[in-house]
């Protein structure tokens, strides 16, 4: 019986106390509220990260038509437009606008007209004689116009609060 007594006394000497299990718990609860600080922060850079890779997806798409069909200036189809003459579209002529959604995860929808899918407006303008090298008089040196047309696409989110991003492709005509 004094053995039984003995090995109890010896156990408890091993065991933890209350008060050292509940510091223990501060402790581990402390840094689990730090460690789930960062998931908003990460979630954040996933958002801007699928957006970032969108609107590539969509300004490459939307070059890709129009540099298909640079063979001929006068008549490019993109994305149920009205043909667009790039040989005489100018920096005064109002933006042509496309809209874009995603009903599929992966798969874009890019039209002419807006619709309850569109997150993203797609707006094109057009520079027919752009300059190509820049010199002292004020203009630069350019082409003439018909041979080679800058297009800015300026990709506009859904809310203003999203921003914008900005791109410019140089077309070319191809004979």
């Amino acid at each position: 019986m004094l053995t039984l007594i003995r090995r109890i006394r010896a156990r408890r000497g091993n065991s933890f106390s209350l008060v050292e299990v509940v510091l223990a718990l501060g402790v581990i609860s402390f840094a689990l509220v730090a460690i789930l600080g960062v998931f908003p922060i990460g979630l954040a850079a996933n958002r801007t990260s699928i957006s970032d890779t969108r609107a590539a997806q969509l300004v490459n798409a939307v070059v890709a038509t129009i540099d298909a069909q640079c063979a001929t200036f006068d008549n490019v189809q993109c994305f149920g437009l009205p043909p667009l003459d790039l040989a005489s579209l100018t920096t005064t002529d109002a933006p042509k606008m496309l809209y874009a959604g995603y009903p599929s995860t992966n798969q874009p929808s890019i039209g002419s007209t807006q619709d309850a899918d569109s997150i993203y407006t797609i707006e094109l303008r057009f520079d027919n004689d752009p300059a190509i090298a820049p010199e002292p008089a004020p203009n630069g040196t350019h082409l003439g116009p018909g041979k080679l047309n800058q297009i800015k696409i300026r990709l506009l989110g859904k809310s203003r609060a999203a921003g914008f991003l900005d791109f410019s492709y140089l077309a070319r005509k191809k004979n």
